[in-house]
């Protein structure tokens, strides 16, 4: 998880974001301000931050909002099982000789 300002001394965070996303669009990128400009906000969102915050902050509030996106990049990075098990179930039922003569009777 990478957690920006959005006003640094050489670069802004939200062209940081941009190279971030360029070179590892995965990483989950939080965007933070000084200033609650819903402006920013929304660019920081369209351009895929994963979320905004505003200071001052909660620091509990934080680590929680950490959590949440090291979860969400967790989740990102495992293959969906599910997805990939309706597949094969479905392969496996497309190739079976009754299906196949389903489908032959469907082509005339």
């Amino acid at each position: 998880v990478l957690l920006s300002d959005i006003r640094m001394p050489d670069i802004d965070g939200l062209s940081l974001l941009k190279s971030v996303k360029e070179q590892h669009p995965t990483l989950p990128v939080i965007i933070m301000t000084a200033h609650s400009d819903l402006d920013a906000a929304v660019n920081a969102y369209q351009q895929g931050a994963f979320d905004y915050l505003p200071k001052p902050f909660d620091i509990d509030d934080t680590l929680a909002l950490i959590h949440r996106a090291i979860t969400h990049y967790r989740e990102q990075k495992q293959p969906n099982t599910t997805e990939t098990n309706l597949q094969s179930v479905s392969d496996m039922i497309g190739e079976a000789p009754a299906m196949q003569e389903v489908y032959r009777i469907i082509g005339r």
